[in-house]
């Protein structure tokens, strides 16, 4: 570029070399004017000649100009092709790159639309070497095919040992082996299937692959989105079941059955001991049922179940309470009057269809009294997330500590006669360090 910028230079400084043919007209004419006026040429010849040789001059210095000008404008073409050229060639590479991230982004779709396992940490305890994980795992078909019966392997960094649920589990090394049980074996196009386990291992949690059905799974880390396969059951059967019952039968279903009479089966203390109203010592056996804290804001697997026969069973199972673990910000919301839509299966619990979140909460409570268990609610969490019980506090940026003791008062005040109700977790075990 710089032997071009001189060129353009000396064109200008020299206009005459580029135009012989001009120069020498220029200088016959001159030498005319000179003899002119050696030889007396009349004035009028003289000044014509002059005129003429001005023209000529001008003409001349114009095309200099123009084929300097034209000569630049070559350069400055070339120069710009090659810039265009460059430019050209970085708009490859940027268009390539741009391919290469299309081209990415595009797999990432196309995995997208295979088999994805998304899975969710949603406890964690144990030092290091010794490190344990409560993990659930959510099975999505992105198929056009629906799947019917499968089998889950993945392989764990470390792994030390395995124990889950809605599924049969088998460890082999760091391999997992888990097939559906009998509920959960199929999953239709743009279904989920969740299953869950606890995990120990001897390092940091890490999935290195995943297949269903010996067909490999797009593996993800996030929150599992355990509606899906409860929406498409929803959206194959609601119509056919209708809305369920009518709102009339609402306050029919929240009745109290007429052998629960309110008040009349408090328990008390002595001691170290739980007595009932005889003074007979209770032993309370119980389980956590989780869902009210999750955003399912029901009970987590009535994707797969009815509400009436799990209660049922686990009264029939042995245990005496259910601990409820519930978010403050949910309960604030049955408080202003709002209830957040509650996810289970509407074609297997057809008497939900009609009750909000909140009226599920007190049918459950009367199917509890029915089946003598006691209840015990536990603000697990401020916010509303699966994880939200791992925050240090019982208080976030979101919800503050006068909206926990709001949710801990409401409650407190709408369920002060109902002695199914016993007692009130305050704050899940606390995490973190000061």
């Amino acid at each position: 570029m710089e032997e071009k910028n001189t060129n353009v230079s000396q064109t200008e400084e020299n206009p005459e070399q580029n135009s012989p043919e001009i120069s020498a007209e220029n200088e016959s004419t001159t030498e005319a004017a000179k003899d002119g006026v050696k030889t007396a040429v009349p004035k009028w010849l003289i000044i014509i000649i002059a005129a003429m040789a001005a023209v000529i001059i001008g003409l001349s210095v114009t095309l200099a100009v123009i084929l300097a000008g034209g000569k630049t404008v070559d350069e400055s073409s070339s120069s710009q092709s090659g810039t265009s050229a460059d430019n050209s060639e970085n708009s490859s590479l940027s268009q390539s790159t741009q391919s290469d991230t299309s081209t990415d982004s595009s797999q990432g779709a196309v995995a997208e639309d295979g088999i994805i396992l998304q899975y969710s940490v949603d406890n964690s305890w144990g030092d290091d070497g010794n490190l344990n994980y409560g993990v659930q795992f959510g099975i999505t078909n992105n198929t056009n095919s629906g799947i019917s019966g499968w089998e889950l392997v993945f392989e764990i960094d470390g792994l030390k040992g395995c124990e889950g649920w809605n599924g049969t589990y088998s460890q082999n090394g760091n391999t997992v082996t888990v097939t559906n049980a009998e509920y959960n074996g199929d999953i239709q196009p743009g279904s989920t299937v969740v299953i869950g386990c606890n995990l120990n291992t001897d390092k940091e949690l890490k999935i290195n692959r995943a297949e269903l059905n010996k067909t490999q799974c797009v593996v993800k880390a996030g929150n599992v989105n355990q509606n899906n396969q409860n929406n498409q059951n929803n959206q194959n059967n609601q119509n056919a079941n209708g809305n369920g019952t009518s709102e009339a039968d609402v306050d029919a279903l929240l009745e109290r059955s007429k052998d629960g009479e309110q008040g009349d089966d408090w328990l008390h203390t002595d001691g170290n001991k739980i007595l009932d109203k005889d003074g007979k010592q209770v032993w309370l056996t119980g389980v956590n049922w989780f869902g009210y804290n999750t955003g399912t804001n029901t009970f987590d697997g009535l994707w797969n179940s009815e509400l009436k026969s799990s209660v049922k069973a686990i009264a029939d199972h042995g245990f005496n309470l259910i601990r409820v673990p519930m978010s403050a910000e949910l309960i604030n919301s049955w408080a202003a009057g709002e209830y957040p839509k509650a996810n289970y299966n509407n074609a297997y619990n057809t008497e939900l269809n009609s009750m909000n979140s909140l009226q599920i909460f007190d049918y459950f409570l009367k199917l509890a009294e029915a089946n003598g268990i006691k209840v015990m609610p536990d603000i697990h969490s401020a916010e509303t997330n699966a994880s939200g019980h791992t925050v240090n506090l019982w208080y976030t940026d979101k919800v503050s500590a006068e909206d926990y003791y709001n949710a801990l008062e409401w409650m407190a005040e709408r369920y002060k006669d109902n002695d199914t109700i016993i007692a009130y977790d305050l704050k899940n075990e606390p995490h973190g360090k000061p």
